[in-house]
């Protein structure tokens, strides 16, 4: 959610077309953020924040919860080398996003909505918008770059993550099991320091 503003400002940029006189509505970046701050509010550098916060749980769950039984079923009984790693997260993650694109659909529409109206930001009115204007197909609009990016994305994250851990358990195993035993009671206190000082 902190890192949205600039999937908002990413998006406008994205989609905007040179008007009549052969400009375009924002210069850059910055300029897209001071725009969007003055005219739609500093809630506007949020639109699209329910629907993206339902696909990133979402969506990375699913990878994750996928990764295991992809990788086991591409290796067979054999131990999993590390291009089997890499391509069982990148299908993990392109079976997650293309399940949850309409999420995806939702949160573009909603970044690129420029009402002022509640009525219409809501992501309940954009999901009949889209439904009456697209049908059921319309939530799946842009699906295989989504499922490109997404399996790019997760065979360098899950793949490689799964690689290196099983290379460092495999190497120092004794040292890693001693780290985390450690790590406990230290993560335990600042977690109850934080709690005290914001809580």
């Amino acid at each position: 959610s902190i890192t949205l503003p600039t999937d908002v400002i990413k998006t406008r940029l994205q989609v905007q077309v040179n008007n009549t006189m052969g400009s375009t509505e924002y210069k850059g970046m910055f300029d897209a953020a001071y725009s969007i701050t003055k005219y739609e509010g500093f809630s506007g550098l949020f639109r699209g924040l329910q629907p993206a916060l339902i696909r990133q749980v979402s969506y990375t769950g699913i990878a994750f919860i996928l990764f295991e039984p992809v990788r086991d079923f591409i290796s067979g009984n054999d131990d999993p080398t590390f291009i089997k790693r890499v391509f069982a997260g990148g299908t993990a993650g392109g079976i997650g996003i293309a399940i949850c694109n309409p999420t995806e659909v939702l949160k573009t529409k909603m970044q690129t909505n420029r009402s002022t109206e509640l009525n219409k930001m809501r992501m309940s009115s954009i999901i009949k918008t889209v439904y009456k204007t697209d049908g059921i197909t319309g939530f799946w609009a842009g699906v295989y770059p989504n499922i490109c990016r997404a399996f790019l994305v997760n065979a360098a994250e899950i793949g490689m993550y799964d690689n290196a851990k099983n290379w460092i358990l495999n190497e120092y195993s004794f040292n890693i099991q001693f780290f985390a035993l450690s790590y406990i009671p230290i993560s335990a206190a600042f977690t109850r320091n934080a709690l005290q000082i914001f809580g």
